[in-house]
């Protein structure tokens, strides 16, 4: 019961579960992609400097953080 292998065949039609496999594998990379652009494109929203201070911290000048902000010091 071997049957031919008629991948190389560009007229072989493609069954149901390699298309389905095909929309998955697409789907998952336009996902992976999104989840990149996100990462890429956001604004930091943490403080690198978890251990300081905002009044401490030598990043505050340039600082956006709503805790920064109401700092003293900050420009």
């Amino acid at each position: 019961m071997n049957q031919p292998d008629h991948s190389s065949d560009p007229s072989a039609e493609t069954t149901r579960r390699q298309w389905l496999a095909g929309l998955i594998r697409v789907g998952l990379l336009a996902g992976l992609g999104a989840m990149a652009w996100i990462l890429v494109t956001r604004k930091a929203s943490a403080c690198p400097n978890r251990r300081l201070a905002c009044g401490q911290c030598p990043l505050l000048s340039g600082c956006d953080l709503p805790r920064a902000r109401e700092e003293p010091n900050h420009d």
